[in-house]
Parts: structure tokens; sequence; C-alpha cells
């Protein structure tokens, strides 16, 4: 997988991407190397394309992600960054589906089945008709599970925290 900080030249390099693409076929390729999930849905939710970083999230197959896209709540439950369960109208693919874009929703995702969580920021994106219908919508996702883990631990030792701060304004006035 190619990281956001490989130039186009290395990802070309580094990969075994013929020199002639079509134009759906560069896109493709481009979506399938993103280090970004990538999930695209028709106006009914159901998952008609998820690359592989969007998968790996889950840990689901392309294939599981399509079925559980038809009834997600029996799988997933969601928490905001309080632990504060969502109702389903404000689950990121719910919203994609009711016409709304937003920039960024930050969510503790939960496999019922498993228990396991992974915390992922959504983004998602609506492309509605002249009816304000939805044609299609695109839905990102970042696994930040490292991040908040790393926030979370850090405010339970602002002793320590407050050490480093410390450390590093000396430091900086040297």
């Amino acid at each position: 997988m190619i990281s956001s900080t490989d130039t186009i030249s290395d990802a070309m390099a580094s990969s075994k991407i013929p020199d002639t693409l079509s134009f759906d076929e560069m896109l493709k390729t481009a979506f399938e190397h993103s280090d970004v999930g990538i999930q695209i849905i028709d106006a009914l939710g159901e998952i008609k394309y998820a690359n592989s970083a969007a998968l790996d999230i889950y840990g689901n197959t392309a294939e599981q992600a399509v079925k559980i896209s038809q009834q997600p709540q029996q799988h997933y439950e969601l928490y905001d960054l309080n632990n504060n369960k969502l109702s389903e109208g404000k689950w990121p693919y719910q919203r994609v589906i009711n016409g709304e874009n937003f920039e960024s929703q930050k969510l503790k995702v939960v496999h019922i089945a498993s228990k396991k969580s992974v915390y992922v920021d959504f983004r998602g994106l609506s492309k509605t008709d002249s009816h304000n219908q939805l044609k299609y919508g695109i839905i990102y996702t970042r696994d930040i599970t490292k991040e908040i883990k790393t926030l979370k631990a850090l405010e339970q030792k602002p002793i320590f925290v407050n050490t480093m701060m410390q450390i590093s304004a000396i430091t900086s006035d040297k």
C-alpha cells in the first residue's frame, strides 16, 4: 500500500502498474493503493465498492461488507468519543444516504459479535440528482485507533504531560 508521503513516481516504481491504463483502471488503481478507506454506496446504502483500506479497518472481505451494509445495525454499534451510543440516523452511512456532506465524524465502531472496537474518522460525500435524491455516496474512512488511545493515555497521565511540556519548554529556550 502506498502511503500519503510517497510521491507518484515512488508509487509507480514500487507497484506493478502497467504503463497504459484506461481512466477507469487508473482510478481503481489509485483507490486500491490508497491508505484511506474508500467506499461507494448506492441510494439504499448498499456498498457497491470498497477498497482494501476500507475492508482492512473492519477486517471484512468485500462479500462480508456488502452483506453487512444491508443491515449494519445487526453487526455494529457506533459511539461518539464520549462513549455515547449513536442512533442509526446519525451513522455516517445514513448521513450520506440523507444527502449530507461532512468533513469529519470520529467514532468508536464496535463489532457486536466479537466486541472488537476500532476508532474511525469518517468523511461523507453525497451526489444527488436535481430532485435532491441520492444517486451515490462516497465514504472515506481512516483508522485513528492509535491516535485516540494515545490521547486517552495522556489524559490519564497529567503529571507526565506537564513534565514533558516543561522539558520541552526548557529545551526550546536553549
